[in-house]
C-alpha cells in the first residue's frame, strides 16, 4: 500500500523573515531538502525552494511541515525561451 503524505507548505519572499502558510498538498512521495516545488499563492502559481522540512510519520501517513523560499522567475515560465530568427 502506498504511503499518503500531506505537505503543509509555508513560503516567504526573498528578504522577508517570516514564513506564511499558503497551501496543503497531498502527495504520494516525500519532499526533499533543496527541491524546487510549485505552490499556489492566492490565484498565482509560484516556484519555491525547500529550505527546511520537518516530518512526522504515523502508520501509512506522513505529515511534512515545509518552509520554502520563493524563487523570482522574472516573469518567465519554466521552459520559456526567447524567440530567435529561426522562429519567424
Amino acid at each position: 500500500m502506498a504511503r499518503s503524505n500531506i505537505w503543509h507548505i509555508k513560503t516567504r519572499k526573498p528578504g522577508e523573515t517570516e514564513f506564511k502558510s499558503v497551501e496543503a498538498q497531498h502527495r504520494s512521495r516525500e519532499p526533499q531538502q533543496g527541491e524546487v516545488i510549485e505552490v499556489a499563492v492566492g490565484a498565482k502559481l509560484i516556484r519555491a525552494k525547500i529550505v527546511h522540512l520537518h516530518r512526522s510519520l504515523s502508520g501509512s501517513t506522513g505529515t511534512f511541515e515545509i518552509d520554502a523560499e520563493q524563487i523570482e522567475d522574472r516573469g518567465k515560465r519554466p521552459g520559456h525561451r526567447e524567440a530567435d530568427e529561426d522562429d519567424f
